[in-house]
């Protein structure tokens, strides 16, 4: 995977009947609401590329289940005729802590436009994924082929599409340079970093793995600092007090495995490295 590239998009995209408008901002959420990360992964194969698609609720759930995806990939080949079990791999990259306080995160697999696993997702998205394999290369573009594929079934609905880049990622040769813009709370953190050498499969693999727990540990740190608060006020209910100490060993394991990646592939930061949870500097 010496050539590899792809982006995180964050994107919201709403469908609107076009014989009753609606204010967009009013539509925050509901059926007519796809509102999700996705990641495009061009699969070589000796009868052409394969497009597999992740969709999922949160960043770092699409990053590891893209991962994961990946790896099986290089493992056994193209996931045309053939598919693992989406379930078990969905399973094994959510960490407990999503599960116990994010039990309703969800994800959704496409392969050339096929939807091939979902747990919980719009089926609207299957309509723009369909649309966007047929539109291949021109992500933009498949907005505008699923307004007329719903035409031509008699629905008239115009879309509402935004999107904003979270990740960005570019192999090439022996490195993989990465760049982030996240978005959280009104505060923006964008930076780059660098892996070098290596396995190339494993780099682009273990690339997409610590992204998310970077994303992740950065996500998190505000649910952190506000518990902190309350904790060391006393303030805190059990429930809070509970979370709170989940919290503090999720962050911990988030903050070792980025630990270890940087020392496996020398990773390189610029403009600097964000200011990751450190263990021995938080507590109650």
């Amino acid at each position: 995977m010496d050539d590899f590239n792809t982006a995180l998009i964050r994107e919201k995209i709403i469908f609107i009947d076009s014989a009753a408008p609606q204010k967009t901002d009013a539509m925050a959420e509901g059926h007519n609401v796809v509102r999700s990360n996705r990641l495009l992964l061009n699969l070589p194969g000796d009868k052409g590329v394969e497009r597999l698609v992740i969709r999922s609720q949160t960043m770092p759930g699409t990053l590891r289940l893209a991962a994961a995806a990946l790896m099986d990939f290089c493992a056994k080949g193209k996931f045309s005729g053939r598919g693992p079990d989406w379930d078990e791999l969905w399973e094994r990259v959510r960490p407990p802590y999503d599960k116990r306080y994010n039990p309703d995160n969800w994800a959704a697999v496409y392969v050339d436009g096929r939807n091939v696993f979902k747990t919980n997702a719009s089926s609207y998205a299957d309509v723009i994924e369909q649309c966007a394999q047929v539109a291949t290369g021109n992500y933009d573009h498949a907005i505008t082929v699923t307004e007329g594929a719903l035409r031509r079934i008699g629905k008239n609905m115009q879309i509402s599409h935004s999107s904003t880049v979270a990740a960005v990622f570019t192999n090439e040769g022996g490195s993989l340079r990465t760049a982030i813009v996240n978005r959280r709370a009104g505060k923006t953190n964008a930076f780059n970093f660098v892996a070098n050498g290596g396995d190339s499969d494993r780099r682009v693999q273990q690339v997409l793995f610590v992204t998310a727990s970077m994303l992740e540990s950065l996500n998190l740190r505000l649910s952190l600092d506000t518990l902190h608060v309350k904790v060391r006020k006393h303030k805190a209910t059990k429930p809070e007090q509970q979370q709170y100490n989940a919290l503090l060993g999720r962050m911990e394991a988030l903050y070792r495995h980025i630990e270890s990646f940087e020392n496996e592939f020398n990773a390189k930061y610029r403009p600097e490295k964000p200011a990751f949870f450190k263990p021995e500097k938080q507590g109650a």
